[in-house]
């Protein structure tokens, strides 16, 4: 990986990126930086020093030494940044498009154009599974899997998987992710397929990264879609009062029996051959003002 000095003025001289107020950040300044004629990002730390930012820095440089085994889709680090002789964070190339959480809630979007993109979730996680079993890279998961983390450029149909410096790579820690959590849906969680990390040194608590709880987090996206809404903030009975409704609108048996597996001690089931089954009239009703409304209806 290449290293990259910036000098105090220099830096006082970048443009901020522009984040859209969807994508969640908190962990860093974003900069336009550009290097050598290229267009870059610069993810400048609030805090570059401690275990934590050690534990990032080693994740990203596992990223590029492994990097030939990634998927195209993974906008993957490609230098480090230094200032005042100090490490303080990394550059990643600059992605043109718009994140998906925008894209699954803008209703001037097809469904069949937002299904497209779920689908492609679905897919790079078959492809990360063919990844640990055909190459030398055994231990590879997104972690952070969520809406934001995705850029789409409607253009050419293309996705992006982003912020990979909470990925769970080789022999990393555990980082948090937005949707595994032990509060409310999987605040029962006695399934042993979602393993919480017990070593003290970085983010004891936080899950440890798998299939399995990459699977979750990519069906968890899928549910906020159709409810429009946080669905992992349900508790388990709640969650399980949802399925049945929207098996009421008419959702498939299959793809409800996917998104039953991430609370059952069965591996967990990807759900993308059977997105393509959803239409207008099942994802309007699914909608968590509509679901409200039938709730006091019938209650």
């Amino acid at each position: 990986m290449e290293s990259i000095t910036i000098s105090k003025k220099k830096y006082l001289e970048l443009t901020r990126l522009d984040i859209p107020k969807e994508v969640r950040n908190t962990e860093a300044r974003m900069f336009h930086y550009d290097h050598r004629g290229k267009h870059k990002v610069f993810k400048d730390y609030y805090l570059s020093d401690g275990v934590l930012f050690g534990s990032k820095l080693f994740t990203v440089q596992a990223l590029d030494h492994y990097k030939e085994y990634l998927p195209e889709s993974f906008v993957i680090p490609d230098s480090s940044v230094t200032i005042n002789g100090k490490v303080v964070g990394f550059t990643v190339p600059f992605v043109e498009g718009i994140p998906l959480e925008t894209i699954l809630k803008d209703t001037h979007v097809s469904l069949k154009e937002q299904i497209y993109y779920l689908k492609k979730i679905g897919e790079l996680l078959e492809q990360l599974k063919e990844i640990r079993e055909h190459t030398p890279l055994k231990d590879i998961y997104i972690n952070d899997l969520q809406e934001s983390n995705f850029i789409i450029n409607p253009n050419n149909r293309s996705i992006k998987t982003i912020d990979l410096d909470s990925c769970k790579i080789s022999t990393n820690s555990p980082f948090p992710s937005r949707y595994m959590s032990n509060k409310d849906l999987l605040s029962r969680n006695t399934y042993e397929k979602y393993t919480i990390n017990k070593t003290p040194a970085v983010n004891e608590g936080d899950y440890i990264a798998n299939q399995e709880s990459d699977m979750y987090c990519y069906m968890i996206v899928i549910l906020n879609f159709l409810m429009g809404s946080n669905i992992s903030r349900m508790n388990e009975q709640q969650f399980y009062h949802y399925l049945n409704y929207l098996e009421g609108v008419g959702v498939s048996k299959e793809l409800l029996n996917c998104f039953e597996t991430i609370l059952r001690y069965d591996p967990n089931l990807n759900p993308v051959h059977y997105l393509d089954g959803l239409n207008y009239t099942q994802t309007g009703r699914a909608k968590e003002q509509v679901y409200t409304l039938h709730k006091k209806r019938t209650s």
